[in-house]
């Protein structure tokens, strides 16, 4: 999104009915955050940093339904175990190694 965009945010917001206001400022808060987040140590996020640490996802679409579930998710409150969190720490290593399988790819092998 251009610098020059922020004159069409403003009348998106203006367009946004206030039942769903309340969605847009967390998401914004949280977008807010991010970029500060980002500021301070210089890498984009996507994932979690730990097993303890909130999902984090920088970079997405305005109009991304997911980042903005993720954005206003609740954090889980049930204890995960030291097993749960190797698994997990495990999954996210391979991810970043490149070990994973396309959306579209798993879309064809399922006949969507």
């Amino acid at each position: 999104m251009a610098i020059d965009s922020r004159d069409e945010l403003h009348a998106l917001i203006e367009q946004i009915p206030d039942s769903e206001l309340h969605a847009v400022q967390l998401f914004l808060r949280f977008v807010r955050a991010q970029a500060a987040r980002g500021e301070r140590t210089g890498e984009a996020v996507i994932g979690r940093q730990s097993s303890n640490e909130r999902l984090m996802v920088v970079d997405a679409e305005a109009d991304d339904p997911v980042a903005l579930a993720l954005a206003n998710a609740s954090d889980d409150d049930e204890p995960s175990t030291a097993e749960e969190d190797a698994d997990a720490e495990a999954g996210w290593q391979a991810y970043r190694r490149g070990e994973f399988i396309a959306h579209g790819e798993v879309r064809r092998e399922i006949g969507w």
